[in-house]
């Protein structure tokens, strides 16, 4: 966020978060606009990674101890290493830097030359030139020629002095590096992060007495908050896409993109009641017990609702099924179909059955369609639930499938399987068999059988209605076929007659003709 606001903001030869860094680089165009940094080099005495070291020394004011050997001072500040200051010779010396303004001094580089070994030289710092009233800033206990020399604690001056109590003093070159304002650390390559954003750093640790910068953390503000924002880092990211961390300092999350189930800039906030999901734009499903679904995947606490199921409760039930969750299967619809949510078999049911639900059989007595069809007249109570049929067989006096059909004429009894008795009329009741007109002469009895007297009381007691039957239809069969062998016996008669008619005739005249040859061969008659 700060790059893009530095890029688009800061002015030509400044950088940084709040473009409180000056460029130095050789180039003024070459300054980047985050980091400072110059491919192009530094100019002048600027030095650095991203050209914020600054050589205050560089042809600054200078003096020393003048006598027999001596050079002309301001050799150690030319950046002409082949120039050396020298003070006198044979005696200790002493060279002196004055600075245009006091500064807090931390870092020096001093070079001697060769052959001049830098052990026991001290560093002095001070507001004026008084040798005596100066500070000690280092002493050398390296014996090269050349060293970096750190302050044991960073003075503030505008006077920095180099003593040798063993000799004279030879520096080819001094440079006294300070940090810009805002910058520290080796190569002043690092920005103070401070809370307050006027406070110069620690130029050796980067710390900042008011604290960090929104963002940062850590000894020297340098760490930024990974995972958390904000002062401190006081505060956790939210659910930014895919574990992304946050804008360490806003807590926004890269281009406002939150997990599933998460939204706001800072994605902390849950999506609304009811929507779910990637931006939270997925409506909640059918949830059961009117509860919301997961903000994240949509999925209902306590499955769906009656007529949906699903991951989501977002899938309708199938034409056979209806309920919670879709598990309950429709009851026998006439069309395999039923309403999603009751069950209720909307075209009606199957043949044989009733109910909202189609799970009840016709009540006893009736079948069918809706169960709007009467049984017959069934040997015992109730018929075949789709096709009406008398499974036990017809109750006396009806006969038929359905037992629809009462007996015909001369029938009576369970299927009308037993012949009336001698009625009058041949007619009698279908269920009983009593005749409804009296007997015939001879039979008596509701049913008009034989006379007692007739049959011997032991055969009358065994004698039935099936006997009656068998007996009648005997004898009609022996009256027929004794008709028919009358008629068959006088038909052969009368031919035999006539043919023996025929015969007599025939012989006759044989017999005269006989008689007649029997006189004219013997001259008697033969028999």
């Amino acid at each position: 966020m700060f790059s893009l606001m530095t890029e688009s903001v800061c002015p030509l030869g400044t950088f940084g978060t709040m473009c409180q860094f000056r460029c130095h680089c050789r180039e003024p165009l070459d300054c980047d606009k985050n980091t400072g940094n110059c491919e192009s080099g530094c100019t002048g005495q600027w030095s650095g990674r991203n050209c914020q070291q600054e050589n205050v020394s560089f042809n600054a004011s200078t003096s020393h101890k003048v006598g027999t050997g001596s050079t002309e001072s301001w050799y150690g500040v030319d950046g002409n290493t082949s120039t050396c200051a020298i003070t006198t010779a044979g005696v200790n010396g002493w060279w002196m830097v004055k600075f245009d303004k006091p500064h807090t001094i931390h870092t020096i580089y001093l070079n001697a030359g060769t052959n001049t070994s830098l052990f026991d030289w001290q560093i002095k710092v001070g507001d004026d030139g008084n040798l005596f009233t100066m500070v000690i800033c280092s002493e050398i206990e390296s014996h090269g020629s050349s060293a970096s020399v750190f302050c044991d604690r960073p003075q503030r001056g505008q006077y920095l002095a180099v003593l040798n109590r063993h000799g004279p003093v030879v520096i080819c070159n001094l440079s006294v590096y300070i940090c810009s304002k805002y910058s520290f650390g080796p190569g002043c390559e690092r920005q103070c992060s401070c809370k307050e954003p006027n406070e110069q750093c620690d130029i050796q640790t980067g710390a900042c007495s008011s604290g960090c910068q929104t963002g940062r953390q850590g000894v020297d503000c340098q760490i930024e908050c990974l995972g958390s924002y904000g002062p401190g880092c006081s505060y956790s990211c939210g659910h930014c896409l895919n574990g992304t961390s946050c804008d360490s300092m806003s807590g926004f999350c890269p281009m406002n993109k939150c997990d599933p189930g998460w939204e706001g800039r800072t994605c902390h906030r849950e999506c609304k009641v009811g929507f779910y999901g990637y931006k939270c734009y997925n409506r909640c499903g059918h949830c059961s017990d009117n509860l919301m679904c997961h903000h994240v995947n949509g999925s209902c606490p306590n499955g769906c609702q009656a007529g949906w199921n699903g991951k989501t409760c977002m899938e309708k039930c199938n034409t056979t099924h209806f309920g919670k969750d879709c598990l309950q299967p429709c009851g026998n619809c006439f069309d395999g179909s039923c309403d999603k949510e009751t069950g209720e078999c909307t075209s009606g049911c199957k043949p044989g059955l009733q109910g909202d639900r189609c799970d009840t059989e016709c009540s006893p007595g009736s079948w069918g369609l809706r169960c709007g069809e009467l049984c017959g007249h069934c040997r015992k109570k109730g018929c075949g639930l789709v096709n009406g049929t008398c499974n036990s067989g017809c109750a006396s006096g009806w006969t038929g499938v359905k037992c629809l059909e009462e007996c015909p004429s001369g029938m009576f009894g369970m299927n009308c399987t037993e012949m009336c008795g001698k009625c009058k009329g041949a007619v009698c009741n279908a269920t009983d068999g009593r005749c409804l007109h009296g007997c015939m002469d001879g039979f008596t009895g509701e049913n008009c059988t034989p006379l007692i007297s007739a049959v011997p009381a032991f055969e009358e007691e065994t004698t039935n209605t099936l006997q009656v039957f068998l007996g009648v239809s005997v004898t009609v069969v022996i009256s027929v076929m004794v008709c028919l062998i009358f008629c068959l016996v006088s038909n052969w008669r009368r031919e035999d007659i006539s043919k023996y008619d025929r015969q007599l005739v025939v012989d006759d005249k044989d017999i005269r003709l006989e008689e007649t040859r029997h006189l004219n061969c013997n001259g008697d008659l033969r028999s």
